[in-house]
């Protein structure tokens, strides 16, 4: 194969799926084969593709109502281009750049399945990450009196150092993060730390609320990642990136689906109070904000310098100034740790575990 494409004739199986598979199978399978294996081709009894499914096909699904018990195959793309197995590489290179995709089932004379063309070019990753560490994080109680939240260990490793592994494993090279609280103590984490990325504290004078520390980073002129440091996920960061380019949004949020579970029966009545019916002990689901977001330099530029402004006021800005907003679903782990049993529960938590201890395993 050439530099800008790979031939699968062997080792494609795992990139194949049938049209009864769940969602969390394929999420499992892909996040396991990562770039740029980040999808499946849906094949049915007789090995025809009837069918592919990407990593952001999966995210629009959960925004569609899918959960991850979903069948691949009422989310998939229905009737997929192919190309013959005996293509000549400049003519696979011309099909998937006309159709604008990273790859194509190769099938034999019968339409069955048996190669896959691959473009080897990696994803969008962001150019620019702002970590907010300046809060006094104070839900916390006594264990933020001496050490600032962002410090506070989760497997032997300050939050902070988790945060900046991740943003550095996605290829981030400029990283900034804002800081007040103790500062000293993150400045000397960061000195003694072994970096990739070039990594710039931002000093807040005084605290500027979850959204006005972007005032300190002056004119941008590429998007900036922000991200809160009690956040401890295992999100593909590049996967996000490339959701905010591929939608055009002028700011996307990460958002995590979260469960309310009513422990009583709900009845149900009309505008006269007439009972219409009883639902017992039923879950409530809502999409909550993750804490991480893609901004526009547009959208760096509503924060006024040295303004005190929180996130929520940022995105309703946007949106009324007309900036397209839109939404990136989590499909990885995610937790926010803001009260003590938070800090525990992502010390015990398996996923946290492995995805932690990565490095360990290397």
């Amino acid at each position: 194969c050439s530099s800008d494409l790979m031939i699968l004739d062997q080792d494609y199986t795992h990139l194949v799926g049938k049209p009864g598979d769940s969602l969390r199978t394929v999420i499992k399978k892909i996040t396991q084969l990562g770039e740029p294996f980040t999808f499946q081709i849906v094949v049915d009894e007789n090995g025809v593709p009837v069918g592919t499914v990407t990593d952001g096909d999966i995210r629009r699904a959960f925004l569609q109502g899918a959960n991850t018990e979903s069948r691949i195959e009422d989310y998939m793309h229905a009737d997929p281009a192919t190309a013959q197995v005996n293509s000549s590489e400049p003519e696979l290179l011309e099909s998937a750049d006309s159709m604008q995709v990273q790859f194509l089932p190769l099938v034999d004379h019968e339409g069955v399945l048996v190669s896959v063309y691959v473009k080897k070019e990696s994803s969008a990753f962001p150019h620019a990450a702002l970590v907010m560490a300046g809060g006094r994080g104070e839900r916390l109680g006594a264990q933020t009196e001496t050490i600032p939240k962002p410090m506070l260990e989760v497997r032997g490793q300050p939050m902070l150092g988790h945060i900046l592994d991740r943003l550095e494993d996605a290829g981030i090279q400029q990283i900034s993060i804002s800081v007040h609280y103790l500062a000293e103590q993150i400045e000397k984490f960061i000195s003694d730390r072994e970096s990739r990325s070039t990594i710039k504290l931002l000093w807040e004078d005084m605290p500027l609320g979850t959204a006005g520390a972007i005032s300190l980073l002056g004119p941008v002129s590429t998007p900036v990642m922000v991200l809160n440091c009690d956040v401890m996920t295992s999100v593909d960061h590049r996967a996000m990136s490339a959701f905010h380019d591929r939608h055009g949004h002028d700011t996307t949020i990460a958002v995590a689906r979260y469960a309310v579970h009513i422990p009583f029966g709900v009845v149900r009545h009309d505008e006269e109070g007439l009972f219409q019916g009883i639902e017992e002990k039923p879950s409530i689901s809502h999409f909550v904000s993750a804490g991480i977001y893609q901004l526009s330099p547009e959208t760096c530029s509503l924060v006024a310098a040295g303004e005190v402004l929180d996130m929520p006021e940022l995105l309703n800005r946007a949106r009324t100034a007309g900036l397209k907003v839109g939404l990136f679903p989590i499909h990885e782990e995610w937790m926010d740790v803001g009260m003590p049993q938070d800090l525990e529960d992502a010390q015990r938590a398996k996923w946290a575990q492995s995805n932690f201890n990565r490095k360990e395993k290397a």
